[in-house]
């Protein structure tokens, strides 16, 4: 009879981001975490391995390396509001207005 370990049913939730992609020095890293690794098995238990320690190192670095984009993007926009509504009231400067364009 075959006889099999417990059963592992947990959720593990990963999405890559495509604008990872765009960031500079991003595969690089990547490199260099994949072949900092070391783990001793069978190659598909090495493969596995790996895979679930690239996975954290991604999530890790997307939360301290990347901040909070949420965050980020309403600091903007409350920026841009403002922008805007200085310049009912008033030709913006040119510094205010190249923050604007950015």
């Amino acid at each position: 009879m075959l006889q099999c370990g417990a059963w592992e049913n947990t959720k593990s939730y990963f999405k890559f981001e495509n604008w990872w992609l765009d960031i500079e020095g991003f595969n690089d890293k990547i490199k260099g975490w994949w072949n900092s690794f070391s783990f001793i098995g069978k190659p598909d238990y090495v493969l596995v391995a790996k895979l679930k320690a690239l996975k954290e190192k991604l999530k890790e670095w997307s939360k301290t390396a990347q901040g909070n984009l949420g965050t980020q993007k309403q600091n903007v926009l409350k920026q841009l509001a403002e922008l805007e509504e200085i310049q009912e009231n008033r030709t913006l400067r040119p510094e205010e207005i190249t923050s604007k364009q950015h």
